[in-house]
């Protein structure tokens, strides 16, 4: 051991020693002096191949463990790719599943809805209450499951359409959508306070959807209140992306159940006066995610919701905008 405390090397600890003996025998005055630096010396270079043997073994264990390593990496490596290309496999089989399966069934549900109108139209008279309450019951449920399918298609064509990159006037969509909500749905008793919005980079057909469905999702939770009011205000964050905030004094949630939110066909309210699917929110997370941005909300019960989301900013280079 050193002064410090570290061990010296072997090799130096024998180099040492062969120099004290080859320094002892050389002041020995012995006709024997050559003999026994000899012997030093052999023993000495015994002790070197040793140490050197061992170390050339040691060598190759390392190697030999680097290999193994190296092998390991790659077989993980691909391993990995495979399983990609599995899942990429399975996801589009789902997604062509999703998209047929929805599109095909709605011919047959237009078709029920179609029959059921007639039957009530032309045979009436042969239909007692309970027989009339029947037909409207089997309508509702077929127009339900109608509007679900178009839901998925909906957001099938927001996970597949291709992004054409163009300057959006936030202001002028938000209230254009707001706009259109009211007139179709002959409700124009919720107030709309629209800041000014910063521009931003994007699908303008994928956006529009997009303000649509939170608007939507905030005049149909506001109504019944004493004064319903959605705001809708944006910002520059300090990333340099725009943030956008829909916010309404309507009946709100509980933040318990905000891992659902966003979820396809999860819904948090499930009064039948209380129109939706469950698909509005799932599309909305989609469209933000293509464009490379992000969405959140803060809510409480009977305080109303705050939905956030961010975008590119218009002045920002569109290749920031995920594919």
């Amino acid at each position: 051991m050193t002064a410090s405390g570290v061990a010296r090397p072997v090799w130096i600890v024998w180099l040492t020693l062969f120099a004290a003996a080859v320094l002892a025998a050389w002041l020995t005055p012995t006709p024997y002096k050559p003999l026994a630096m000899g012997a030093v010396l052999a023993l000495v270079l015994g002790l070197l191949a040793q140490e050197l043997r061992r170390s050339y073994r040691l060598a190759l264990a390392l190697s030999e463990g680097n290999r193994t390593l190296i092998a390991s990496a790659e077989e993980l490596r691909r391993l990995n790719e495979i399983l990609e290309a599995r899942v990429e496999e399975r996801t589009t089989e789902l997604e062509t599943l999703t998209h047929t399966f929805s599109h095909d069934l709605k011919s047959p549900l237009g078709a029920i809805l179609n029959f059921s109108a007639i039957l009530v139209e032309d045979h009436r008279d042969q239909l007692d209450q309970d027989g009339l309450d029947i037909v409207a019951r089997m309508r509702r449920s077929a127009l339900r499951a109608t509007a679900l399918l178009d839901g998925l298609l909906r957001l099938d064509r927001a996970r597949r359409a291709p992004i054409e990159e163009q300057e959006i006037d936030m202001t002028a969509l938000a209230r254009q959508a707001f706009a259109q909500l009211g007139s179709a749905h002959n409700d124009h008793g919720v107030e709309l306070i629209l800041e000014p919005l910063p521009n931003a980079l994007g699908d303008r057909f994928l956006i529009s959807d997009l303000l649509t469905n939170l608007l939507d999702n905030a005049v149909k939770f506001s109504r019944g209140r004493a004064s319903p009011r959605v705001t809708v205000r944006g910002n520059l964050d300090e990333g340099g992306d725009c943030r956008y905030e829909v916010a309404d004094n309507g009946t709100g949630f509980d933040m318990q159940y905000i891992d659902k939110l966003f979820g396809v066909f999860e819904r948090l309210h499930t009064a039948p006066d209380v129109p939706g699917t469950g698909v509005g929110l799932a599309l909305v997370k989609k469209i933000v995610q293509r464009h490379g941005g992000r969405v959140w909300a803060v809510s409480e019960l009977d305080q109303g919701t705050r939905v956030s989301f961010t975008l590119p900013a218009a002045k920002l280079p569109s290749a920031r905008i995920a594919r």
